[in-house]
């Protein structure tokens, strides 16, 4: 089993989210994705996407301030944690070869009817926004593929 970390960092409106554009997996490759990786052996997935959003995008949000709103799961093959944060988007900088840049919310839905994100992306934003608007702590949604 391989886990997994994905997060999304909002803006204070909440109306815009930093994505990526993915290199690899080749599946991903050219479609826009939140940010994220594998999580390493013996490495919580919380400390997971703390590293892999300050390799990413040279932004340090520490653990305690991503708040898990899902997790998805294909027994036996790999899990994904989903994480979400609202910060300084605008700070973000691509630090690797997969560009990363901020998106507006609203134009999620269109970007994957073009074919140039990920199809559960709406769902997941809408799903991580959802969380940082409630004030009540929610069950993870959890998803089986």
């Amino acid at each position: 089993m391989i886990n997994y970390v994905l997060g999304f960092m909002f803006s204070e409106d909440l109306g815009h989210v930093v994505l990526i554009e993915k290199k690899r997996p080749e599946w991903q490759a050219g479609k826009l994705n939140g940010i994220g990786g594998k999580v390493e052996d013996k490495e919580l997935p919380i400390k997971a996407m703390e590293r892999e959003f300050k390799e990413e995008t040279d932004v340090c949000v520490v653990s305690d301030n991503w708040k898990r709103f899902c997790i998805m799961i294909k027994p036996d093959e790999w899990t994904v944690f989903c994480y979400c944060h609202v910060g300084k988007v605008y700070h973000c900088k691509t630090m690797t070869d997969e560009r990363v840049f901020v998106q507006i919310v609203p134009v999620i839905s269109t970007l994957i009817a073009e074919g140039k994100a990920l199809s559960k992306l709406d769902w997941l934003i809408r799903l991580a926004i959802d969380m940082l608007q409630s004030d009540v702590k929610p069950k993870d949604a959890y998803v089986l593929y």
